[in-house]
This record gives C-alpha cells, sequence and structure tokens, in this order.
C-alpha cells in the first residue's frame, strides 16, 4: 500500500493495481557469430549461417515481421601472449557477430524453433522474455483496479480526520507498469517444446495518483 497526504481541503492518495495473465509470446536474441581467417571469409560464413537461421524459423510459421537484426559486428582477434616477450598482439582472424531478435507466437513450439536455428546456424541463445501481443485489456483492469483502490483510501483518510470526500480534483496515471515476470516457473506454469520453455505469468501494474476534495467541516463520530 502506498502512502497518502492530506493537505487544506483536499486529500492525495496513490493506488495500485496488479492484473496476472498468462503470456502469448517469447521473444528470444539468436546470435550467430563465426571467424574466419580475413573478413571476407568471417562474413561469407555468417552469411550462410544466418541465412539457414531465418529459413528455419519461416519453416516453423515465423513470419519475417517478426524477425530483425538486433546488432551486427566485425571484430578483430589478436593473440596476445608476444606481449610477453614485449611485442605487440598479433592479428590472427576476424570475428562477425550476427544478432536477430525473433518474436515467436506459437508458445507451444518455442522450444522446438529454438532448437532448430541452434542446430542449423545459431550459436547463441540470449535475452529469453515473455510479453503480450496485446496489454490493453489487462492494462484496463490494472488501471480499473488502481483507481479502485485510490477511492477507497481517500474514503478512510478522510473519514480518519473526521470529513468526508465532496469531490474529485484530479486522476492522473503514473509511468511505468509494463509486463514483468511474475514466476519463471511457478504453480501451474506449463513447459514447451524439446528445450524445456516455461512461462509462467506476467503481472500488469497500473499506478494512479488522486487528489480529493473534502469538506472543510469537522463531522461528528
Amino acid at each position: 500500500m502506498a502512502e497518502g497526504k492530506t493537505d487544506l481541503g483536499t486529500i492525495q492518495v496513490q493506488g495500485v493495481g496488479e492484473v496476472n495473465v498468462e503470456p502469448d509470446l517469447l521473444m528470444v536474441d539468436l546470435g550467430v557469430v563465426t571467424e574466419g581467417k580475413t573478413v571476407q571469409a568471417a562474413q561469407e560464413q555468417n552469411r550462410r549461417q544466418v541465412g539457414k537461421v531465418l529459413h528455419k524459423l519461416k519453416a516453423n510459421g515465423v513470419e519475417r515481421k517478426d524477425v530483425r537484426t538486433l546488432r551486427y559486428a566485425i571484430i578483430p582477434v589478436y593473440d596476445h601472449s608476444p606481449a610477453k616477450e614485449g611485442k605487440p598482439p598479433r592479428l590472427v582472424a576476424y570475428r562477425v557477430e550476427n544478432v536477430l531478435s525473433v518474436k515467436i507466437r506459437n508458445l507451444e513450439r518455442a522450444g522446438s524453433i529454438i532448437d532448430a536455428t541452434v542446430g542449423d546456424g545459431a550459436n547463441q541463445v540470449m535475452n529469453l522474455r515473455f510479453g503480450l501481443s496485446n496489454e490493453t485489456q489487462a492494462r484496463q483492469r490494472a488501471f480499473r483496479l488502481a483507481v479502485q483502490e485510490a477511492v477507497q483510501k481517500g474514503q478512510l483518510m478522510a473519514e480518519a480526520v473526521g470529513k468526508e470526500i465532496t469531490g474529485l480534483q484530479s486522476v492522473r496515471e503514473q509511468p511505468g507498469g509494463g509486463p514483468r515476470p511474475l514466476s519463471a516457473l511457478g504453480e501451474g506454469a506449463r513447459v514447451y517444446g524439446e528445450t524445456p520453455v516455461a512461462p509462467g505469468e506476467l503481472t500488469i501494474r497500473a499506478s494512479v495518483t488522486a487528489v480529493f476534495t473534502i469538506n472543510s467541516r469537522w463531522g461528528q463520530r
């Protein structure tokens, strides 16, 4: 419960509402890292492997709109052992890193989709996070709960000082409140695919600040 405060003629309170929902999509970063003696060799190998990953994703029902390049880098690889002899590091290869951000909307096949890409191109799997394709309904429910809590707290505070609420001066939503994991593998969580993928639940949180006007007479208790 958030703290509230009273002022002359008004009461300001904060209300919080939370709704737990089951996610319907998985976001994951798939990395392809290759090395070669030359930039061209590393790039060509990376291009082939990324092509295989994209093919596997498409074959498993992942649409192209749900795949985007998150990072692409070419990094020189040095051998630092000559430094022991007072010599500068020696360039030995080039590394190419290509990271794809992928949305998987079929959670029941998420594990097998990841397995397919790892088995044919991808050699890094990072940043698994669950989400909702449409947060609107859950966010509205959380907002209603937050407003209801603010009203209840305002009424209690007014009664505690012998007054009563006469109107609503303002109400505003506080920033934040995006989906956050409630449980990685909690009670009732389902595990999907060959590689275990346990979505658990997400918590949608809304917070509001409300200012109520109160009567100026002390009431009788």
